[in-house]
């Protein structure tokens, strides 16, 4: 998993030896929720969970600047990256979108759950590139029919030995 602290909790150590390129250390999440950045808005930890042959997770919460639907805000683009300190050089780790917010009606903060959609863009991903991409051997005669292209790719991937994922830009890709 990936989380991106504030930098008040770490005092500016989180990973100053491990990432040399940002100024002492200091990294921070940027979160955009369609085209507005909300970064500014987030409250607490932001994380990203990345798994071999699963849909990338991520959470947030945030605290509206206007009042919003909660429930509005599924299915709503969400695109999560890290940056040094200021906003600079910008590494998107996650684009997906809300499933599931819930809201603390205490303090008006929204918190959201994300997936970045995997099954959807490997259903929706043409045989015959799934088929190049993995390689390997597959028939429908000893395999049966998939439902669909995603079925069709976890039993044409089983003969390889390989992962599936999504990129940070939601492309598929086949791990060795």
């Amino acid at each position: 998993p990936v989380q991106i602290l504030d930098a008040a909790l770490v005092g500016g150590l989180d990973g100053a030896a491990s990432w040399a390129a940002a100024p002492d250390g200091r990294w921070e999440a940027v979160v955009w929720l369609g085209a507005d950045n909300i970064s500014a808005r987030i409250l607490g930890t932001v994380s990203v969970q990345i798994e071999a042959d699963a849909a990338r997770t991520a959470e947030f919460s945030f605290l509206p600047a206007a009042p919003i639907q909660p429930l509005g805000l599924i299915g709503q683009r969400v695109r999560i990256a890290f940056a040094q300190a200021g906003g600079l050089n910008a590494q998107t780790i996650f684009r997906g979108v809300i499933e599931t917010p819930s809201i603390d009606l205490q303090t008006g903060v929204i918190s959201c759950s994300c997936h970045d959609q995997a099954q959807e863009v490997w259903a929706n991903t043409p045989r015959e590139t799934i088929a190049a991409l993995v390689g390997g051997r597959w028939h429908e005669a000893v395999s049966g029919e998939p439902e669909d292209n995603f079925e069709y790719l976890r039993e044409r991937i089983q003969a390889v030995g390989a992962s599936w994922a999504l990129d940070a830009s939601q492309s598929p890709r086949i791990l060795p």
